[in-house]
């Protein structure tokens, strides 16, 4: 496992499994998806987005989210990676007021592109699935079909 690396506001890693995942939400905080097909691959899936496959999904995607959360900014703070698999720790802000909902995304590189992507938001100290409500109180349990899609992460 190799620690591919961290952020700061102004930059993103230059290359490796960090600068491909660096890119796509590069391509989400300035709207420009000229390079989508370098970024995504064309089997692409986003297990929080089923309905976005492949680059032209993700570029439809961050045009329509754009045009509604034209505020929303992601923050990457920290990747780690070994090649196949790369986590990256962030947040997502609806604008500079916002201190950000913490997420954790895993992505699944296939011939240096992201091939699946599942996102994990951080909330009271748990981490699950985006888009999982936790039920019955503090010690609550996840509904039916909890966990990631597909079986992997």
């Amino acid at each position: 496992m190799e620690h591919v690396g961290t952020t700061e506001s102004a930059g993103l890693p230059a290359g490796g499994a960090g600068g491909v995942v660096g890119r796509y939400f590069a391509m989400w905080n300035t709207g420009d998806c000229a390079a989508a097909e370098e970024i995504v691959a064309p089997g692409w899936g986003d297990h929080a987005h089923p309905e976005v496959r492949g680059p032209e999904g993700v570029r439809e995607a961050v045009a329509r989210v754009r045009a509604a959360r034209p505020g929303l900014r992601f923050a990457i703070e920290a990747y780690l990676g070994d090649g196949e698999l790369v986590a990256a720790v962030g947040t997502a802000a609806a604008g500079a007021s916002d201190a950000g909902t913490p997420l954790i995304w895993l992505v699944r590189l296939e011939g240096g592109r992201m091939a699946e992507m599942w996102t994990y938001a951080g909330a009271a100290g748990q981490v699950m699935p985006a888009g999982l409500r936790v039920r019955g109180g503090a010690g609550g349990r996840c509904g039916p079909g909890a966990g990631p899609v597909g079986g992997r992460p």
